[in-house]
Formats: C-alpha cells, structure tokens, sequence
C-alpha cells in the first residue's frame, strides 16, 4: 500500500517474483519440520514406555524423538520470527497513515475509505501470528509432561488453523467488494 501511494502499482511479473519470495521462508521451515517427524518404531517404543494406553487407540502415529535440530529450528522460527516483522508492519502502518493524511484533501471519500479499511485490514492480518504461540506454548505443555489431556493434542492443530480463518473473515469483511 506505502508503494501504491508514492508510485504507479507493480507489474505482475515484480509481484509474482516478491511473492515468490516471500513462500521461500515458509517452504524451508515446512520442509525441515517434515524431518523433525521420528520413525514409527521410534514413537511406538517411547509410548510403549511411557504411554502405553496411546497404543490401544487407532490411528496413524507421529511424533518427534526429542529436539532435534530441524524441530528446534521449527520452533524457534515461530517464536522469533515475528517479532521483527511487527516492528516493520507497525513502521509501515504509521508512514501509510501520514501519507493518507497528507493526501487526504487530494482523494475522494471513495478512496479514502478505501485505504482505511485496506491499512485496518493489514493491521488485524499482522496481529494473528501470534496465535501460533499458543499452539507452541501447548505443545510444550505436552512436551515436558507439565499437564496431559486429549484434548490439548488436538487443540495444538485446531488453535494453529485459527488465523488462516480469521484472516478469510477479515478480508471478507473489510474488502468491499466481497461484502456484497
């Protein structure tokens, strides 16, 4: 939006090769999460160990043998990740609002409307990553044994799921022309 406001919009081919881009961080992390996955002898003899009554229920087994390197990576990129990014979105959404305020006597309602509800748009997008920190917070929960429930195995993918939803409803609701 801060491109849009001082120059003519991007070209298909720049915003296909920027968006390129940005998917190259999150294929990393998605690719070395999938090696963080033990063998299914592994996690049978662990539950067997520790718990055995996860053995008498179907279904497919999963699990991590520890924290080896690509699970600590993986968790470590969803914690720290994105902070700065904040930082910058927050930067971003102050220079865009005093450049609509600048400008704004130069556009129509229309438009200004437009470009507040576009920048509310961006800001509630920005703010669900943290969601994500529940979903590690409960997984750590289960990892180091602190409490244990059904319940919180499957609230770790249900909370995770939360802000890929959300984030369908904010642009439904703040993109005009979906609204109709």
């Amino acid at each position: 939006r801060l491109w849009i406001l001082h120059r003519e919009a991007p070209s298909r081919r720049s915003m296909l090769i920027f968006l390129g881009g940005l998917f190259v961080t999150p294929a990393i992390v998605g690719f070395t999460f999938t090696f963080a996955q033990a063998d299914d002898s592994v996690v049978r003899a662990f539950l067997l160990a520790n718990a055995p009554h996860y053995l008498a229920e179907p279904g497919a087994l999963t699990g991590h043998s520890g924290f080896t390197p690509h699970l600590v990576f993986t968790i470590l990129f969803m914690i720290a990740s994105p902070w700065p990014l904040y930082l910058v979105i927050l930067a971003i959404r102050h220079k865009i609002l005093s450049k609509l305020r600048k400008f704004s006597s130069e556009m129509s309602e229309r438009t200004r409307t437009m470009h507040s509800n576009l920048v509310r748009a961006l800001t509630i997008h920005s703010m669900l990553p943290p969601i994500y920190f529940i979903g590690v917070g409960l997984y750590l929960v289960l990892y180091f044994d602190i409490y244990r429930h059904a319940a919180l195995e499957k609230a770790i993918y249900t909370v995770n799921a939360l802000p890929t939803a959300v984030a369908a409803f904010c642009t439904i609701y703040y993109v005009e022309p979906y609204r109709r």
